[in-house]
């Protein structure tokens, strides 16, 4: 049976890419031939751009009158950015090595077009129907490209946020209303599948499909680091929550902080970390005495892991439900932190590993049988 999925795979973020391969590595386990859609439309491939600039970029108007020189213009206008090279290259090398990909699209026709042989198509996971964003108002994240409804699928698709704006909804509720077996990722990703009429069930991330050894198996085999750590990896912008939390810890419990980053420098931080790519994430969050982050796929790796950790909230974005919906699940809700206080008491993993597998199975369960329908 032939399967393909289309999601965010290739955006430079470590649980888009991890995600992206572990539906694709449990797929292939169960006996599917499965392959990704390589989908790359310019507002998802802006990232790592060093020789070429946009038309909003500074010296554009000069950039575009300069023919074979454009390429160091442009690279001189990102010098700066120039440091994440080492960490684009990691990304690049985990694409290649671990990605059963398409050829590259850049839009719904293109993908229409190439007519692609599949027995089921999957909206796979991530916020890939967050409409805050472009792809969650780009059809082709909820495969548009195929009128057959009874070949579409979704596993763990996000909307990210708890409300959609009316003035995406009848967008959304068309798209989702045109595929057959609707599966999200969050709590309340059913209840906004349902307020637009449409039956959805929830599932987990593709993350938890595969065991924790199956995730060590392709961790680079290094020695391990020398000092405990917290390692703290956090996005968006500077948080005084965040760094007061994790100095406080990391104190607490005498360990160094490593963060790990996309080129910004933690000033408070005993080790900055701006090389990693998807394997490295793994290795250092497997290594870590605890876990503090403001991301899902490093909270979801965590319980992999079985590591002690806290989340924070994402400053100025909507998106929190992510994490907070899959911890409530588990009964470890108070691990979402919004204030200096924290649970003194580590997360007993006996007591919420049951739990957890039987989500886990349940999901496997569920996904397989209508993959089969």
């Amino acid at each position: 049976m032939k399967t393909y999925s289309i999601t965010c795979h290739d955006c430079y973020n470590y649980g888009a890419s991890l995600q992206a391969y572990a539906l694709q590595a449990f797929l292939q386990k169960e006996g599917y031939e499965h392959t990704i859609i390589d989908y790359k439309p310019e507002y998802l491939s802006r990232k790592y751009r060093f020789t070429t600039l946009r038309p909003d970029e500074k010296g554009y108007s000069i950039y575009r009158h300069l023919g074979p020189l454009k390429s160091l213009l442009a690279l001189c206008v990102h010098r700066k950015q120039l440091k994440n090279y080492s960490r684009k290259c990691s990304f690049d090398r985990f694409t290649k090595r671990y990605l059963c990909l398409t050829q590259d699209f850049h839009n719904c026709n293109e993908i229409e077009k190439a007519n692609l042989d599949a027995d089921v198509f999957i909206a796979g996971s991530d916020q890939i129907w967050n409409t805050d964003m472009q792809n969650g108002r780009d059809g082709s994240f909820y495969m548009a490209f195929e009128r057959d409804k009874s070949k579409k699928i979704s596993y763990a698709a996000s909307f990210g946020i708890s409300t959609i704006s009316e003035e995406y909804s009848d967008f959304v509720r068309e798209q989702i209303g045109n595929i057959r077996w609707v599966s999200v990722r969050e709590t309340t990703g059913v209840q906004l599948a349902n307020s637009l009429g449409v039956n959805a069930v929830q599932v987990m991330d593709p993350v938890f499909l595969l065991a924790d050894y199956e995730w060590k198996e392709i961790i680079p085999q290094k020695e391990e680091p020398k000092d405990k750590y917290l390692l703290l990896y956090y996005l968006g912008k500077d948080n005084d929550l965040v760094k007061e939390l994790a100095l406080k810890i990391a104190r607490k419990k005498g360990l160094k902080i490593y963060a790990l980053n996309d080129g910004r420098r933690v000033s408070f931080a005993d080790k900055n970390i701006n090389d990693a790519g998807p394997l490295e994430f793994l290795y250092y969050l497997s290594n870590a005495s605890f876990v503090f982050s403001t991301s899902f796929h490093a909270t979801a790796f965590s319980l992999i892991f079985k590591r002690q950790f806290f989340v924070c909230p994402l400053v100025g974005q909507r998106n929190s439900s992510r994490m907070a919906d899959m911890l409530q699940l588990l009964g470890i809700g108070n691990r979402c932190l919004d204030s200096l206080d924290y649970p003194s008491c580590d997360i007993d993993y006996p007591s919420i590993s049951a739990l957890l597998e039987m989500n886990i199975a349940e999901s496997k369960r569920i996904f397989l049988e209508n993959l089969s329908k």
